[in-house]
Formats: structure tokens, sequence, C-alpha cells
């Protein structure tokens, strides 16, 4: 294993593995202003990272460059302990969103840009655009993603993350060892960013589990009532089916003209579930910020209502045969 110190700040890689990067766990917000634009203070949160932690994250680059370890020093804007007068410069890099609350239809023409906002101590500091990212939901997926400025900053850092592949147990075995060794007593808290996007649906995830169930038990009862009412139905009509194929039907015709009874409460039934459905649907995806188009919806609605015509059909189609087939003079002899 191979060990760094870095302006205070370790750096661990484990055999194997790529390299944990740093950043921040705490994010700022700050109003920038773009050189050369009339517009001013745009509010945009402030992220500390380090070279890599776009390519541990597979974050896209849209354009420019990642930071760079030798030719990207590391930001000042969060030294607080010295004055450091107006002007100090620091390279940043921005997401998507930034780009376009900046004014820019392709977020790739801000690269070379450059803009300012001013420090804790009321100081001017620059940050010219070296990349621009695609946008990256980094906290609870019921917010809109946020104009996000990142710098390279490593000396505050509270975070490590690695990406690996294989056996997580043994990671993380090598992590705790290595943190033991350094930090002595001093907890470690491990996530992992797979069961943290779980635990982000887990809320979804039981509402759909208690949705499949209720829905299947009234599938059910609704299937055994129409079953009931198809029986006692084509038993009050089984000398009609007998005359009706001494006259010449077919069981093909008698079957339809059947099944078209059960079928028009059915879609009675879908004419006054569908908006009651779609407002609960509309209800229910306003937790969310991103959301599907509501005309999905439509297609959705119908589909379901054929699902149900269909439940209702296979309910009764085999009852429905049964008379249906029976020879004529058994039919007319029924009463």
């Amino acid at each position: 294993d191979r060990m760094r110190a870095v302006d205070g700040v370790t750096d661990v890689s484990l055999a194997g593995h790529q390299p944990m990067q740093k950043f921040g766990n705490s994010t700022y917000n700050f109003p920038f202003t773009l050189e050369g634009s009339p517009e001013s203070n745009r509010s945009m949160s402030l992220l500390m990272v380090d070279p890599g932690f776009f390519r541990t994250y597979q974050i896209p680059l849209i354009g420019g460059r990642d930071f760079d370890e030798t030719s990207d020093q590391p930001s000042t804007f969060f030294k607080l302990d010295q004055p450091q007068g107006d002007g100090v410069q620091s390279n940043a890099v921005i997401n998507a969103s930034a780009a376009r609350l900046l004014g820019f239809a392709n977020p790739a023409d801000a690269i070379g840009r450059q803009m300012s906002t001013r420090t804790f101590r009321g100081e001017i500091h620059y940050f010219p655009i070296i990349g621009v990212v695609a946008d990256t939901q980094f906290f609870t997926l019921r917010t809109e993603g946020r104009a996000e400025v990142y710098i390279n900053e490593n000396s505050t850092a509270a975070v490590l993350a690695v990406r690996y592949q294989g056996d997580l147990r043994a990671l993380l075995e090598q992590t705790t060892a290595i943190w033991n060794s350094m930090m002595g007593d001093a907890e470690l808290s491990i996530s992992n960013v797979e069961r943290n996007m779980a635990q982000e649906f887990s809320r979804e995830r039981v509402e759909a589990q208690l949705l499949i169930c209720f829905s299947l038990l009234a599938i059910l009862i609704a299937c055994l009532g129409l079953y009931g009412s198809a029986v006692f139905a084509v038993d009050r009509r089984t000398k009609e089916i007998g005359i009706r194929k001494v006259m010449g039907a077919e069981v093909r015709e008698i079957v339809t003209l059947l099944l078209w009874q059960f079928s028009k409460p059915v879609l009675l039934a879908n004419v006054i579930a569908w908006p009651l459905a779609l407002w609960v649907m509309l209800k229910w995806l306003q937790r969310f910020p991103y959301q599907i188009d509501t005309v999905v919806l439509v297609p959705l609605c119908i589909l379901a209502g054929a699902i149900a015509l269909s439940i209702a059909w296979l309910t009764v189609v085999g009852n429905t045969l049964r008379v249906a087939t029976t020879k004529p003079v058994l039919a007319l002899r029924y009463e």
C-alpha cells in the first residue's frame, strides 16, 4: 500500500484499486459575477475537490479539462488565516447548470471565461473556467440539481472516495487497517454510494410493494365477483344460447356476445378510474423535481385499461365457452 501526505491530509491508495479522491462534504453558496456580463450575483454552490474527483465518480467532461496536480495549484479561497488581497485566481470547473446560469446556451462556451466572487474576508477572488462537467445529483433526489463550481482544494477535505472492483469486504478490511494505523482510536465512518442511493428510494420501494399487494388483492376480489356475475348471467341465458345455436349462431358469435356484455362495465370503470388515477399520479410526481412527461401517462392508462379488460375476459371466457359449446338440446331442456 502507498501513503502520501499532501498539505496535512493523507492520500491513501489501496493495492488493486483506483486512488482515493478527497473532497469536502460541505458546500457554500456564493454570488458569482461573470467577467464582461452586465448581470451579477448569480448564486452557485462552491465545492472543494481534488484532481481525479471527476474521474473517480465518472462524471463526464462536456468540454475543457480536469484539474491537474502539476499545473493547477490548490486554491487559497478558503485560507482565512492570512489576508490575500484582491485579484487572487484559482482555476475552476463548473457543471452544465452553472454554465446555463451564467448565460451560455452551449455549456462548452464557458471555457476560458472568468468569474469572480468575494471571500469570507470580503476580498475579490477570480475563477478562470478550465472545464465544464455534466450535472450530477450529489444530494437528495427530491431536490433539483444545483449550479455548482468546483475548485482544487484538499486541505480541508473531510471525505475520501474510492472506486473499487472486486471484493468489498477485502477493501473495507484494508481501509480500516490503514485508518487504524494512522488515526488510532479515531472513529472511521464508511458508507456505500449504492446503498445511499437505495436508501433515497426506500420510501418509494415500500409504497410500490404495498401498492402491488393491495392491487393484486383488489384484482382477485374483482375477478371473484366478475366470475360469480358471469356464472349467474350465463345460467340465466342458457335457453337463449340454445335457441341461438338452433337458429344457426356459431360458438364464436355467442362467446363474443357474452364477452361484450361483461366488457361494458369494465370499460365504464376505466373511464371513471382514469381521471382519478391521473390526478393521484400527478400529485405523487410532484414530490420529485424530475418527472416524466404528462402525455406519457395517457398511454399508461390505456395499457392499464387493456390489461383490466384482458383479465375480465380471462375470468369469464371459460364459463362462457362451456355454455356456448353445450348441445342445443341440453340447453333447451335446461329449465
